[in-house]
């Protein structure tokens, strides 16, 4: 669906060619606008905790974490019948000359390998293993988080969906891939807990295809698993969310300017709710309290800013943030919109805001983004703030758009194929503008053409599938 799109949004744009005569009626926007902010970030006036703040890419680079083991398994007195394990044929715990490992040989039908283990909802966790295999690995352990309805237990390797069909499985983490040279490597992930996990499970999973894994993918042995629970303190969370989800191109050094998920993830119900825009990817700015961002600029006619806010998942339940938006002028400071926020309930969520600035237009000023901290320590993150001016002018948009279901972009000879397939659309392309890398809102067609036609991401405009629940809402213009 990816390589479709990216047809369908080369076309959309082709189809304009050069700009058309002006007419008596020609709608335009203002020239300054969209003005987004994340993209003047390195010239604002930033004040944060941040700036002096050294980012961590995982919990194992932080010293002096206060950590927990919950599993610690070196094979050395290891009981895989009493385990509850299924060697397959071929494996076994054997032993290496330097202790007991996990020697997987084949990954059959019959194989049996893990724990699962109650845990905490919003909480760190890390997992490390030894490996050591001279091929690239067909299987590794993985940690599945998941909800725990009293009947969790261990499946086969194969089973690539595993809890999924109980509605069970959540997230899946893998520690770093080893470099197959026959050496010991230690691979490791640290991950912070959904707040409807309940359980992890720790198993062996396919790292390729079932009939990849199925063929011989070398030895591999496995020794020293350890799953620890860890409490960083407040600034040490701050340092972890500082590496993580990075914009691109982002500052890594300043670490504020983010792409991702940000709130807790959910259920999605039959109905669209607000709590399903948690979903959303959203280009934002993280600024853990005090933060100050000024950005100096002119303010466009008929202005609005439009911008998010939510507390980040890595948020402590029940803590709690103030967001302000203020305009600072010659005739002093202003303050145009606040609002508090708490991690709780139906109020952890993405909340959207719109701010109109047609008071301030064309006043040179200061806008600032501030939060303050109400409760605990919170993780504000304000979500992708842009000033934007409205459409004017009745005229016609100029908007043709083709659409076609199911063409793949590396068949079209304007994007390069051998054969001249397309001719009429190389002409088209040739004519205006072709984009070379897009990405789907999703990966089939539903979907997909709902987000074309509102230009709302699926978990906002609702349209999942063509079953029981409702079509796009009427309220999103087309």
């Amino acid at each position: 669906m990816g390589r479709l799109v990216a047809a369908v949004a080369g076309l959309l744009v082709a189809c304009g060619g050069e700009p058309p005569a002006p007419t008596a009626v020609q709608g335009t926007r203002s020239p300054e606008t969209p003005i987004r902010l994340v993209r003047l970030l390195d010239q604002a006036q930033v004040s944060s905790p941040l700036l002096e703040l050294r980012a961590a890419q995982d919990l194992g680079q932080l010293d002096d974490v206060e950590r927990e083991s919950l599993l610690v398994e070196d094979f050395e007195d290891f009981d895989a019948k009493a385990a509850g394990w299924r060697l397959a044929a071929g494996s076994a715990i054997e032993q290496l000359g330097d202790g007991s490992a996990l020697v997987l040989r084949e990954l059959g039908r019959g194989g049996n390998y893990g724990w699962v283990l109650e845990v905490e909802p919003n909480t760190h966790y890390r997992f490390e293993r030894r490996m050591r295999c001279d091929r690239a690995p067909g299987a590794d352990f993985a940690v599945v988080e998941a909800t725990a309805d009293g009947k969790l237990g261990i499946r086969g390797p194969f089973d690539n969906h595993y809890m999924a069909g109980r509605g069970l499985a959540l997230k899946v983490h893998w520690p770093e891939a080893p470099v197959p040279d026959g050496a010991w490597h230690v691979g490791e992930t640290s991950f912070f807990t959904t707040p409807a996990t309940r359980a992890l499970a720790i198993l062996v999973r396919p790292t390729v295809s079932k009939e990849a894994a199925r063929s011989a993918h070398g030895e591999l042995q496995f020794d020293d698993l350890r799953l620890e629970r860890l409490a960083p303190t407040p600034v040490q969370a701050m340092a972890l969310f500082k590496a993580r989800s990075p914009a691109q191109g982002a500052d890594p050094d300043l670490g504020m300017e983010k792409f991702g998920q940000f709130p807790p993830l959910g259920e999605i119900g039959d109905a669209y709710d607000e709590g399903d825009d948690n979903y959303s990817y959203r280009t934002a700015l993280y600024a853990p309290p005090p933060t100050e961002l000024v950005f100096d600029l002119t303010v466009p006619a008929d202005a609005v800013l439009h911008f998010a806010v939510c507390l980040a998942r890595e948020t402590p339940p029940g803590d709690g943030a103030r967001f302000e938006v203020l305009a600072h002028t010659e005739a002093g400071s202003t303050s145009l919109w606040s609002r508090e926020v708490s991690a709780e309930g139906e109020d952890w969520r993405w909340h959207d805001e719109r701010l109109a600035l047609g008071s301030l237009a064309g006043r040179r000023i200061q806008l600032e983004l501030r939060t303050r901290a109400l409760q605990g320590h919170p993780h504000p993150v304000w979500g992708h703030p842009v000033i934007d001016a409205p459409y004017t002018g009745d005229g016609p948009r100029n908007v043709l758009l083709i659409a076609v279901d199911t063409l793949r972009a590396d068949h079209l000879s304007c994007y390069g194929y051998g054969e001249p397939t397309t001719p009429r659309l190389d002409a088209l392309a040739a004519d205006g503008v072709r984009f070379d890398q897009v990405a789907s809102n999703a990966n089939w067609t539903c979907p997909s053409f709902a987000s074309i036609f509102t230009g709302v991401v699926p978990s906002r405009h609702g349209v999942y599938s063509y079953g029981p629940r409702p079509p796009q809402p009427a309220a999103l213009p087309t």
